[in-house]
């Protein structure tokens, strides 16, 4: 056990209180600190803060069974919250549902001893090392100590639902090592490991605590940034410490530039000076005037797939397509059509003059190393003419 050992009792009897104190603290030694909280409104937070090692839940509390109050504590794996459920006597507790709702353990009151505490504590505390290196392991790469590709997508949906609910920008940057090949064949894994090593610590040093800085597997990395303003600040940094900025696209989608207020012209101008690029995603989905495209710097318009599916059959969805392409070429600003499936769809668009095209028909999404086996092959390919 360690030092001390934050407690949290939840029950409305006093006495009941004292008598868990004294057999913990007989069980747990002076380390022990107790906190008491005796109805239901007021548990909610304590359980929420996550701060107790070692939690005692009376199983009825106000005259209610605590089961949501368990659920609540037990519900996120960040927590790894231990309860101990505490009931009259085993009679009055159905084991099986606490068990299944996430209880360490469950105990009767009228048997409670020294003893049997010493082993619930025990067991409670070695479940919960247990689960923090399960959650570890499940969560975080062991390279890097970056968050992996899991708690990434578990991360960015929460973000995701707190930016809709806060009607607030969400950054989200993708980031890849150029020629890491090149260092990790000639010279060995363990060269190409401290590498990215050194990468990680300096992405980590470049951005906020409140920032999720990922590695996604091979050399991909992605952050999560919550507030726009960070843009300027991390590549700024990045850019000190040997990052090149003319190698950063962002991609904002037409609605959430519009969405943005007038100080977002002179940050993405900011960018511009910069050498990032912006590219407009989900162009021609919005209900903006196209008049923004003179006022931001705009590099790179993303036809969005919606426009793409039915090009070779939609008479509309075909002139669409092409006013941007157009629009595009008028204004100087490359066109990337998104979602091309077929070889008539890519036709079409080569044949109005699109920049780019990306979509199922050349490859359907794969790791870095797969990538690096593929890229030789499509090479070969067009120099020969197939598509």
């Amino acid at each position: 056990m360690s030092d001390s050992t934050h407690v949290l009792y939840i029950g409305n009897s006093r006495d009941e209180k004292q008598q868990l104190e004294e057999l913990l603290r007989e069980a747990l030694g002076d380390g022990m600190l107790m906190t008491w909280i005796d109805n239901f409104t007021e548990a909610l937070w304590p359980l929420d803060a996550c701060y107790y090692d070692l939690v005692f839940l009376d199983y009825h509390l106000d005259g209610r069974d605590t089961i949501d109050l368990l659920r609540s504590a037990t519900s996120l794996e960040e927590r790894n919250m231990q309860v101990i459920m505490l009931a009259e006597t085993e009679d009055h507790l159905d084991d099986l549902e606490v068990i299944r709702q996430g209880a360490a353990d469950y105990l009767s009151k009228q048997e409670m001893s020294v003893s049997m505490l010493k082993r619930s504590v025990r067991s409670a505390i070695e479940r919960k090392k247990i689960e923090q290196r399960l959650l570890t392991l499940s969560h975080y790469d062991p390279l890097t100590g970056l968050a992996n590709r899991n708690l990434f997508y578990l991360k960015l949906t929460d973000g995701t639902i707190q930016s809709l609910r806060g009607n607030k920008l969400l950054a989200l940057f993708f980031l890849d090592l150029d020629h890491f090949k090149e260092i990790n064949d000639p010279l060995g894994h363990p060269a190409g490991d401290r590498l990215l090593q050194d990468v990680s610590t300096r992405l980590k040093v470049t951005t906020r605590a409140s920032d999720t800085v990922a590695r996604l597997g091979g050399d991909e990395f992605a952050i999560i940034a919550t507030h726009p303003e960070l843009i300027e600040k991390s590549w700024e940094s990045c850019k000190e410490k040997g990052f090149h900025p003319h190698l950063i696209e962002l991609e904002i989608t037409e609605n959430t530039l519009m969405e943005t207020g007038p100080d977002a012209i002179e940050r993405l101008t900011k960018l511009h000076d910069m050498v990032i690029k912006l590219a407009i995603d989900d162009f021609g989905t919005g209900y903006s005037s196209l008049s923004y495209l003179k006022k931001f710097p705009v590099h790179k318009l993303i036809i969005d797939r919606l426009f793409i599916k039915d090009i070779t059959t939609d008479k509309d969805d075909a002139t669409i397509a092409r006013s941007i392409i157009h629009l595009g070429q008028a204004m100087n600003l490359e066109v990337i059509a998104e979602g091309v499936e077929t070889e008539e769809q890519l036709n079409f668009l080569r044949k109005e003059g699109c920049d780019q095209v990306q979509g199922f028909f050349f490859a359907k999404p794969m790791t870095n190393e797969a990538l690096i086996e593929w890229l030789p092959q499509r090479q070969v390919k067009m120099k020969q003419g197939d598509c």
